[in-house]
């Protein structure tokens, strides 16, 4: 399917979390390759999906996968933390992924693993960990984002990140950027999360929950949330729960404040 390369980022496991952080990157201009190792749920997904924004292109192989995506490579990893992702990555690797290239992984894997691949896959790609928190409402209408690994490659997945993650007070917000290796991270009493250790002078836990790119950490009731463009966050969880043959769940994520 893939012809050229034209995608601005590639993303890998096409579950739920990995389809709607595709739409999401696809909602917000960027054009997205997409891989699942089962071809079907690969043109199922394209196919129900043909008028997003930045578009979505559909690979049958690693290799129009990689193909697909513009150099340097931004690809994000969304399968089950453990084996699976080394399996990936060693496939990607094996069909051509070049030095220069970011690979994300965004599976939950234990930090460990994250800095055992960054060094075992050092000469072969840039391999970058990043945490999803916010569940499949949040990865389709704004994730908290948990990225960490090298200063550079962090240059690269910036941007995207920046656009899709979830947005509060551009005004007030402001990013944790304190890293101890495997050491809890409490901000204000409001929430606690586990950080990556810290590689030179990157501060690799940027959760976008308490800065200005979240809606989530916001205080405010749940219809009174808003996404990057000003609708109503329950506005679009109705119709997407209409949409679907299951609903959202709507329950709060333990990382929300508070009602007010």
């Amino acid at each position: 399917m893939a012809e050229k390369p034209r995608a601005d980022v590639g993303l890998i496991g096409l579950a739920v979390m990995g389809q709607n952080l595709a739409l999401n990157m696809a909602d917000h201009g960027f054009k997205v390759a997409v891989f699942n190792r089962t071809v079907r749920v690969t043109k199922d997904f394209i196919d129900a999906h043909p008028d997003t924004p930045g578009g979505l292109v559909g690979c049958e192989n690693l290799a129009d996968f990689l193909g697909a995506v513009k150099a340097p490579r931004k690809i994000v990893i969304l399968v089950k933390a453990g084996p699976a992702v080394d399996i990936v990555a060693k496939q990607l690797i094996e069909a051509g992924l070049d030095k220069e290239d970011l690979l994300v992984d965004c599976g939950n894997s234990q930090w460990t693993d994250t800095i055992r691949r960054e060094k075992e896959y050092s000469d072969r790609c840039r391999f970058f960990g990043s945490g999803v928190s916010g569940g499949e409402i949040g990865a389709r209408f704004g994730p908290s984002l948990m990225p960490g690994g090298d200063a550079e490659a962090w240059k690269l997945l910036e941007p995207i990140w920046t656009a899709i993650a979830a947005k509060v007070d551009a005004e007030t917000g402001k990013p944790i950027e304190t890293a101890k290796p495997g050491h809890p991270v409490t901000v204000s009493l409001i929430s606690t999360f586990r950080e990556l250790p810290k590689r030179g002078s990157f501060p690799v836990l940027i959760s976008l929950n308490f800065c200005p790119l979240d809606i989530f950490g916001a205080g405010l009731p749940f219809n009174q949330r808003q996404n990057a463009h000003g609708t109503s966050l329950q506005n679009e969880h109705e119709h997407e729960s209409r949409s679907r043959t299951r609903h959202f769940p709507r329950r709060r994520s333990r990382h929300f404040l508070p009602q007010t």
